[in-house]
């Protein structure tokens, strides 16, 4: 489980930018009985993307040893929290699925169950995490941040 993180940042780092790539194509929708091209764009800006991003970004500002330890204890917190509520329910709500073959399907699995799955390692497996990635992961362990504080910085980064 130490590794999870890492099969969520290689991965998150090619299909990010392909997804970037392929909403900034002109696409062709119906609108009534018109059909006009968009650019969807601000699909990215739906929370599921902008907890992905953020989360990310928190995920390698705690591996780099950018921040204070209190400022890293309330984001993971926050990210804990986000990744394991409402992105993890959304793997049920959304009817997920893992087919390979099809990349709408394998993205939405790596941007609504992966995170909580690297959390929850993070947070309950600090211990083997540190031990593989010593040099990498400096602050933790995370797993006595009390649920209060997780759901008050949820709610706060929400």
């Amino acid at each position: 489980p130490q590794h999870v993180w890492v099969l969520y940042v290689l991965p998150a780092s090619i299909v990010f930018p392909l997804r970037v790539i392929d909403v900034m194509k002109p696409k062709e929708m119906p609108i009534g009985k018109a059909k006009q091209t968009y650019i969807r764009l601000f699909y990215l800006f739906e929370f599921c993307y902008y907890a992905n991003f953020c989360g990310l970004i928190i995920l390698v500002l705690l591996v780099l040893d950018l921040m204070s330890a209190e400022i890293a204890r309330q984001f993971f917190g926050a990210a804990f929290g986000i990744a394991c509520g409402p992105l993890f329910c959304a793997t049920y709500l959304f009817r997920n699925k893992v087919l390979f073959h099809d990349m709408s399907n394998t993205v939405s699995i790596l941007i609504h169950l992966v995170p909580s799955m690297v959390m929850y390692t993070i947070r309950w497996n600090y211990a083997a995490v540190h031990e593989s990635w010593n040099y990498l992961f400096h602050r933790g362990p995370y797993n006595d941040i009390p649920l209060l504080d997780i759901y008050t910085n949820s709610a706060i980064f929400y």
